[in-house]
Formats: C-alpha cells, structure tokens, sequence
C-alpha cells in the first residue's frame, strides 16, 4: 500500500516565488498566483458567535474519502489546494490493512464528536457500528495473517509475534 501522487492536479512550479517574500509571514499565494497581503487589521466578534450553527447536519464521508481528506464530517472539511492522496492497493492483507485504518480513523473522529456532542444518538449508533465492524474486519486479518499486535497473540495456541510478515520488512521473516 501506498501513496500515489501521480493523480495530484496542483502544480507547486507555478508559484512566482520571486514574489513572494520568505521574511515576511503576512504575505501568501493565492490560489490563482497572485500574491496577496494577510490583512490582520479587521476586528471578529468572538463573544457572539453561536457555534451550533457550525455543525448544521451530520453527513458523513465514506470510509475511504474520509481518511483522504482527514475528516468525516462534510461541512467541516477545508480543502487544502484541492490535494488528495489516492491510495494504491496491493493484495487482500492490504485492502484489509486500509479497511482496519479508515474504520480506526471514523471510531477516533466520531468519539471526538461525542466528547463535545455525547446527546447525539445518530452518530452515536454510527460509532457503535464502527467499532463493531472494526473489530469484525481486525479478526478476519488476525485469522489469515496472524496478530496485528503483540496483545492480540493470546488467540493463538504457540507465539507468533515473531513470524508476523510486517509490511516495511519486505515479507516479514518467512
């Protein structure tokens, strides 16, 4: 598994870097190459904003958007100059791997969610669903390639830690 940034439409050698100057932190690149000026003179009515109004629906990106994008919430995500990562696939134990981490990710995200919102039941059903599908999906991997961490070897009869094919070793020890 992993990132291809062939798929990446933002061209970063079509900023005029000549323009930009690196000692001054108030100037930046717009997204059609102009330079502009941070204007830091403007006053925000922080006391009187309704936060509420942030979160208007709770509609959720897919597993794999999520993770690409870093958020499962779609009314709060910003993109950053319209870059994403498109993730390449090897193989069953990799598409597993992915499916293990973009449920990880949507169990983290929605239990940062609950910790502000905890009276949200939908999103609570959906966590719930989460973790349940995460550790369906964490002990068919366990099942075919053995333990994903050393705690997990006590479903298995003899110690098999050290035989675990770990993906930056090449094939692991077999």
């Amino acid at each position: 598994m992993y990132y291809d940034e062939r798929e990446n439409a933002f061209n970063y050698s079509d900023i005029d870097k000549e323009n930009v100057s690196v000692d001054n932190e108030y100037n930046y690149v717009d997204m059609d190459n102009t330079v502009k000026k941070f204007d830091n003179d403007f006053k925000v009515d922080t006391i009187n904003v309704n936060v509420n109004n942030f979160r208007k629906d709770n509609s959720l990106y897919s597993l794999s958007e999520s993770l690409n994008k870093g958020n499962s919430f779609k009314n709060e995500y910003i993109p950053y100059k319209n870059y994403i990562y498109k993730v390449v696939v090897k193989g069953e134990k990799d598409s597993l791997l992915l499916k293990i981490q973009e449920l990880t990710f949507r169990v983290i995200d929605l239990n940062l969610y609950l910790d502000i919102y905890p009276n949200d039941l939908e999103v609570f059903k959906i966590f719930k669903n989460s973790i349940n599908e995460l550790n369906s999906v964490k002990e068919t991997y366990e099942k075919k390639y053995g333990p994903l961490c050393v705690k997990s070897s006590n479903m298995y009869n003899e110690y098999l830690w050290n035989n675990v094919m770990c993906p930056w070793m090449n094939g692991g020890n077999k």
